[in-house]
């Protein structure tokens, strides 16, 4: 994951360059006026202060106040109201009811109220009573004078008859509107053509594809999964907290995404992983044609997520519509804030791209980021592994240069194994959650000292602090001053801390890199293997030195019947003709680690494989080549590329189709880069912009744009990251 050098200088704390990297320059814009604030946070109000009664509690509070209030257990879950000569019980708990039974002295007078149950007990001539309160519920439970009681309590799991009774509740309200949307829509229309008819009947939009019921949850699951129940923010919020909500009301921060209860810790960790720039995050709910249009949709229940999926840019509009429990949203949400939507719907949108919430629950974390940034990403599980074994710092260096370069870095924790607790102590103690990814903010290598630390967040274990080396109370910042200096351990980033190289290679057994190109254009080109031949290659004409990365991606099977099926192997060859096409020299192919592209013929079963490279006027005209093992008839692909400013003066890109029997398909070292021109639609997507521009030309230009493109009919297709790649070489 990186290179680096000493730091034998003064360096800033590291107080993330990441985040200002990303910063737009906003230009001025009339207040009020809907495009400039898109998301709706000028009108924001905050939420209603919590009064010192209600701060008693966790999930809510009571609906009757009392002074008499007594916790049922340790840590509280249930509490006994006693309010005149009425006693009720509050559930705080979301995942939880409660089985209350009370067993009153037979001189008691009381009458069960609500849904408790009173019976005597011949024998003793005692009253026993029964009642069950379900989550964030304050319930009655009896009147009267009490002489003396005993009581039995059971705090168990949500029943699937509760579970089915509340989908039956809500679904009173949901079958209407999906009945008004099927009035007019079919499961072919478009999900912007029913959201434009609902804008134009002013309706509520319900997505039908991927529609709030137990399929969206279950669909592809191999194992049983709970009955969910699905509901808008107005339908479990509190009375008065529908109007607050908004996509983003606070700071977008890793310190604020909670993972919920779904268990796709990788995607949550992706998406915590985002939250490091935060103009990124804004950017993938921007309306990709009209900004003043996003407030209006959202009014209607919509919203609109753009994802890189594929290799190509796809925008996805769902509902508002969120599994939820307990009063709040289920699975991955804002931490603290139920009225923030942003990291719900971000997952939801995921989830309808993969076909059902089921199919996002184990993954990459490396690869789900490359799917919310589209930007490219590598594994170093092995050198991670290596250097352990042999004491280098090879890795360590790298992880210092891609840190200086922008880069985010993250380390994986090993997952859970339910046969060893002493090891899932060791991480608890240590504030670290298994099979979770962690950001590295900053490396400071201290060469002379041998002293190497990385400052770390973690954003998953709020108030357990490392107790490591170099923590914040250790000795050794008094016994280094100038480490202490340059690190400067009382950085007021929240949920970091420092950690030694050495602590890391014990904690985490993964490494990974995301190459982030703040400032770049993103090229992206689609086409088809026909039996293992490319619809195009890239010529690239060079003017002035300069370098690139590219990528090549195929069809995701997440989610799809290929789930259990390898890819098959791609590679990307660049190659040099140093004045002409006619004879042109292979100079690297891809592997598996982007910033370190191989000379060898290497094909990889890989969802994606891309390469950073370099171009000068002396080499040129290069040629890239996307290539697959695969004599299917089409084999879709998408060719990525990354400049740093826009291609057509410096650097010229136009695509070409070389013959089926081009040597350059036969792996020989030199062939003819002669082709035909081909024309093919690209888009084009500039530093902070939202969604891309789509074009079809046969030079990758802004100069003409796409003809109108007939709308595409049926549910889009949904696919699956591979974990990893195997290779293939040739």
């Amino acid at each position: 994951m990186g290179c680096g050098a000493s730091t034998a200088q003064k360096l800033s704390r590291p107080a993330h360059d990441r985040r200002n990297t990303f910063e737009r320059k906003e230009g001025k814009k009339k207040a009020g006026d809907k495009a400039a604030d898109e998301f709706e946070e000028q009108t924001m109000k905050p939420l209603p202060q919590k009064t010192e009664f209600e701060k008693k509690f966790k999930c809510g509070a009571p609906s009757v106040v009392s002074e008499d209030i007594t916790p049922c257990f340790d840590h509280g879950l249930l509490y006994r109201i006693a309010k005149d000569d009425v006693w009720l019980f509050y559930n705080d708990t979301r995942n939880y009811e409660m089985h209350v039974e009370f067993t009153f002295g037979r001189t008691s007078l009381i009458r069960a109220l609500g849904n408790t149950k009173v019976k005597q007990v011949e024998e003793s001539g005692e009253y026993v009573a029964e009642a069950v309160v379900y989550p964030t519920e304050t319930v009655a439970y009896v009147k009267g004078s009490i002489a003396g009681f005993k009581s039995k309590i059971k705090a168990l799991p949500l029943s699937e008859e509760y579970l089915q009774e509340r989908v039956r509740l809500y679904n009173r309200l949901i079958e209407p509107e999906m009945n008004r949307v099927r009035e007019f829509a079919e499961d072919s229309s478009t999900d912007d053509a029913i959201l434009a008819e609902c804008i134009r009947q002013t309706m509520p939009f319900i997505d039908i594809h991927f529609p709030p019921n137990q399929g969206s949850i279950t669909r592809g699951s191999e194992r049983p999964m709970k009955t969910v129940m699905w509901a808008r923010p107005h339908m479990y919020l509190p009375d008065g907290y529908s109007s607050l909500v908004r996509l983003f009301r606070n700071k977008i921060s890793p310190m604020r995404v909670d993972l919920g209860e779904l268990g796709d810790s990788w995607l949550v960790c992706a998406i915590a992983a985002l939250a490091e720039c935060p103009d990124m995050v804004r950017n993938m709910f921007r309306h990709p044609r009209k900004p003043e249009l996003t407030a209006d949709e959202r009014a209607l229940g919509a919203y609109r997520v753009t994802f890189n999926k594929n290799g190509w840019w796809r925008n996805v509009v769902v509902d508002d519509y969120l599994p939820v429990l307990g009063g709040r949203a289920k699975y991955a949400r804002s931490l603290d804030d139920p009225c923030e939507m942003w990291v719900s719907i971000l997952e939801k949108a995921y989830a309808k791209v993969h076909g059902s919430y089921a199919n996002i629950v184990v993954g990459d974390p490396l690869l789900a980021l490359q799917d919310l940034s589209g930007y490219p990403t590598t594994r170093y599980d092995e050198s991670f592994a290596s250097d352990i074994e042999t004491g280098d710092t090879e890795l360590l260096e790298r992880l210092d240069r891609y840190s200086r370069s922008g880069y985010y870095i993250g380390l994986i924790t090993p997952v859970r194994d339910a046969e060893n607790e002493e090891k899932e102590s060791l991480y608890k103690e240590a504030g670290l959650m298994m099979g979770h990814m962690y950001t590295v903010t900053a490396v400071r290598r201290f060469v002379e000292e041998k002293i190497y630390l990385l400052c770390i967040r973690n954003p998953w274990a709020a108030g357990v602090e490392w107790n490591g080396e170099w923590n914040a109370k250790d000795p050794k910042w008094a016994e280094h001053p100038r480490i202490a200096e340059v690190c400067a351990p009382a950085t007021p980033e929240p949920g970091t801390f420092w950690m030694s190289w050495s602590d890391a290679q014990r904690y985490f057994n993964g490494c990974g890199v995301a190459f982030l190109r703040s400032m770049g254009v993103d090229y992206r080109i689609r086409g088809d293997f026909v039996h293992g031949v490319p619809q195009f290659c890239v010529q690239l004409t060079v003017r002035k030195a300069a370098s690139f990365g590219c990528m090549l991606s195929q069809q995701d099977h997440r989610g799809t019947a290929k789930a259990r099926e390898e890819y098959p192997p791609i590679m990307l060859t660049l190659s040099s003709g140093r004045g002409s096409l006619d004879t042109m020299q292979v100079e690297c192919n891809t592997n598996l680690d982007f910033d370190n592209p191989t000379n060898q013929f290497t094909f990889m079963q890989s969802r994606d494989v891309g390469m950073l490279c370099s171009l000068t006027p002396e080499c040129s005209p290069y040629l890239l080549v996307p290539r697959v093992m695969s004599e299917e008839a089409a084999v879709p692909y998408v060719l990525s590329l990354f400049f740093d400013g826009k291609l057509g003066g410096d650097v010229k890109a136009e695509l070409l189709a070389l013959p089926a029997d081009c040597q350059a398909f036969a792996n020989f070292p030199s062939f003819s880069g002669k082709g035909t021109p081909v024309t093919t639609k690209f888009q084009v997507r500039c530093p902070g912009a939202g969604y891309p521009q789509k074009f079809m030309n046969k030079e990758l230009t802004e100069s003409t744009n796409v003809p109108k493109e007939k709308k595409r009919r049926g549910r889009a297709p949904t696919a699956r990251p591979s974990d990893g790649g195997n290779a293939v070489r040739s």
